[in-house]
Formats: structure tokens, C-alpha cells, sequence
């Protein structure tokens, strides 16, 4: 059995803030913002694992708009070496926009996320973090 990758120090800080949001402030959904080339599949992986392995959630299902089957097999690839059991035992799902078109193809787009007030104006709220 392959070890799982180390993650880097830059990764590590950016993981633990995710984290924060998820354990500290109850949220279910966070945003990772960061340069290409920068670590955020690492640090996603390991936010889904450490999530998976201390059952806070039973699932993770990561999305991606990207439809380049290149990405998609690399994507695979690092979910296995990162959370293989996981992905093996159908925890992680890996759904990118032309499997959202084939199954939802009614679909386009309909997000909304809770609003909180900015002074006497209303903006969108979505915690977030980066690298």
C-alpha cells in the first residue's frame, strides 16, 4: 500500500482554515481560492480526509466545471493517493460538468447562498480561504 503524500506547509495553514469553517463555525460548505500550481488539491484531499476520518461527514462529493478528461483522470488519480479506501468504498464522488449534464440535463445553474448584511446593503456570504 502506497503512503499517503505529505502536504506542504502552505497547504497545511490553508487545510486548517477550511477545517475552522467546518468544525468551528458549523458551516457545510467552504470555497478554496488559489493560484494554479499553488496546492489546493492537496488541500482538499486532506480536508476530505481528516472530515471522513473523524466522521464529521459521511460523504464528499467534489465538483469541478471543467470537462478536460485530462484533469478528470488527474483528479482521479490524487483522490486514490490521497483518500484511496474512501473513493474505493464510494464516500468520495468525483462529478464534473459534463457528468452533471448527462444526469441533470435540465440543469444550468440555480445557487444561492445565504445572504448577511453589510452595513444597509445586502451581499453574498460564502466562507472562503486561501493558499
Amino acid at each position: 500500500m502506497n503512503a499517503i503524500p505529505r502536504i506542504q506547509p502552505n497547504q497545511r495553514l490553508a487545510s486548517s482554515k477550511v477545517l475552522r469553517v467546518f468544525k468551528e463555525e458549523g458551516k457545510r460548505y467552504c470555497m478554496l481560492v488559489a493560484y494554479p500550481q499553488s496546492g489546493k488539491s492537496g488541500t482538499f484531499q486532506s480536508v476530505i480526509r481528516n472530515l471522513l476520518v473523524n466522521d464529521y461527514v459521511k460523504r464528499a462529493i467534489i465538483l469541478t466545471g471543467s470537462a478536460e478528461t485530462e484533469l478528470r483522470n488527474q483528479l482521479v488519480e490524487d483522490t486514490k493517493k490521497y483518500n484511496g479506501s474512501f473513493y474505493e468504498t464510494g464516500a468520495i464522488h468525483i462529478l464534473m460538468r459534463q457528468d452533471l449534464e448527462a444526469k441533470l440535463p435540465a440543469l444550468r445553474l440555480a445557487t444561492r447562498f445565504p445572504r448577511t448584511r453589510s452595513s444597509s446593503r445586502r451581499s453574498w456570504s460564502l466562507p472562503w480561504t486561501t493558499l
